[in-house]
C-alpha cells in the first residue's frame, strides 16, 4: 500500500477537499486525484463522495481513516528510528499561533533556527481566533490560555504570568495605582467583550470592573495604545519585557496580582508522533520563551 496515496486520503480529509490535500501536499489536483483513485482501487472500496469542493467520507472511509493515519505515524517513526542522528531537520512545518506570539517569539527566532537547519521551511499561520488544528493542517498550534478538553494531545511549554502595565506619561498624567479598587477610575485598555480583569491576594480571587475609551478584539491596537500613553493594560510578561526593559511601559504593583493560572501550550493533531522537524521548532520556542519570562 502506497503511503503517498495514503496521505493524499488523510490530508484531503482534515483539509475538506482534494484540492486542499493537494495544495498541503504540494501536487496538482490532478495527481491528488490520481492517487486517491488509486488507492480506493487497490482496497476495492469507495472511502469519500467528493466534488471540486466538497469531500465526504463513507462508512468505510470512516473506518479506514483510523487505519491511514497509524499507517502513516508508523511510517514516519521507522523514518525517524533508522535516520536518527543521520539526516537533517527538513521539510516544511505547519505552525499556527496568536499573533503577541507570533511578533515577539517566533518570528525573532526564526533566523537561527534556519540557519541551524538549512533545509527546514516554516509556515506560519497567524490569528487571534481560534485555529483547529487538524482542519487547518497544522503541525502545531500554539496558544496562550487555559486549555480546554480536546481529543488533541496538548504539551504545556511554560507558564504565561501576566502583569498590569502602563506608559510613563499616562502615569504622569492620570497617577499611579496602587490599590485595584482604584482601577475603577481609569482608562483600562480591554479586549471585546470582556467586563473585569481578576486578581488575587492571600489566597482569594475578586474582579474587578474595567472600562476605558477603547476596546479592541485584537492585541495590536491595545498594545500599541498602551504604549502611547491611552491606558492600563495586561500584558503576558514575556510579551511586555521589551517595552519594559527600554522603559516604554512601566510594571504596576498593586494590592492583589493578576490571574496567572495561563499557559503557553503545544498542541499536536497526533498522539503517538511528534516529527522531529516539530520537536526541534518547539523547543526552540520553549527556550526563547524562558529568556523573555
Amino acid at each position: 500500500m502506497d503511503t503517498h496515496q495514503i496521505a493524499i486520503f488523510v490530508q484531503a480529509v482534515r483539509g475538506g477537499s482534494l484540492s486542499e490535500a493537494a495544495r498541503r501536499l504540494r501536487l496538482t489536483p490532478a495527481a491528488a486525484s490520481r492517487g486517491l483513485a488509486s488507492l480506493e482501487a487497490e482496497l476495492g472500496i469507495r472511502l469519500a463522495h467528493r466534488s471540486t469542493r466538497s469531500f465526504a467520507l463513507t462508512t468505510s472511509g470512516e473506518a479506514f481513516l483510523v487505519h491511514a493515519e497509524s499507517i502513516l505515524q508508523a511510517a514516519q517513526a521507522a523514518r525517524e528510528g533508522l535516520t536518527r542522528g543521520k539526516t537533517p531537520v527538513a521539510g516544511v512545518i505547519r505552525v499556527g499561533a496568536p499573533i503577541p506570539l507570533a511578533q515577539r517569539v517566533i518570528v525573532p527566532l526564526l533566523p537561527a533556527l534556519l540557519a541551524k537547519h538549512p533545509k527546514l521551511q516554516v509556515d506560519l499561520q497567524v490569528t487571534d481566533a481560534y485555529v483547529d488544528v487538524v482542519r487547518s493542517g497544522l503541525d502545531v498550534g500554539l496558544r496562550i490560555g487555559a486549555l480546554a478538553d480536546s481529543d488533541l494531545v496538548a504539551v504545556r511549554l511554560a507558564p504565561s504570568p501576566r502583569i498590569l502595565c502602563a506608559a510613563p506619561s499616562y502615569l504622569a498624567r492620570r497617577g499611579r495605582p496602587t490599590r485595584i479598587a482604584e482601577l475603577l477610575h481609569h482608562d483600562c485598555l480591554v479586549r471585546s467583550g470582556a467586563t473585569g480583569w481578576t486578581f488575587e491576594a492571600e489566597g482569594r480571587q475578586q474582579t474587578i470592573p474595567v472600562t476605558g475609551r477603547l476596546t479592541s478584539n485584537s492585541h495590536l491596537p491595545l498594545r500599541r495604545a498602551c504604549v502611547e500613553g491611552l491606558g492600563i493594560a495586561i500584558f503576558a510578561s514575556w510579551d511586555a519585557s521589551e517595552d519594559l526593559e527600554a522603559g516604554r511601559l512601566v510594571q504596576l504593583a498593586l494590592d492583589a496580582e493578576p490571574i496567572s493560572n495561563v499557559s503557553l501550550w503545544a498542541v499536536y493533531p497526533s498522539r503517538t508522533l511528534i516529527p522531529k522537524k516539530v520537536r526541534v521548532f518547539v523547543d526552540a520556542v520553549r527556550e526563547a520563551i524562558g529568556r523573555e519570562r
